[in-house]
């Protein structure tokens, strides 16, 4: 999957961001995984997590 090297790329920049901004991106992130498994917009993002075999932004 593209996606997850793009949010890999940028961890340098958002480790300083505010916490609204990381919030945004957990957002955005949740979104990706997702659209790449198919999953149900009302899974959990720890269940997103480990479907899509993942880490989360926080690790």
């Amino acid at each position: 999957m593209t996606v997850l090297p793009l949010f890999d790329y940028g961890d340098t920049i958002y480790r300083s961001a505010c916490k609204g901004a990381l919030d945004h991106l957990d957002v955005l992130h949740h979104s990706a995984i997702r659209f790449a498994t198919n999953a149900p917009y009302r899974t959990h993002h720890c269940d997103l997590y480990s479907l899509a075999n993942w880490p989360s932004l926080e690790t």
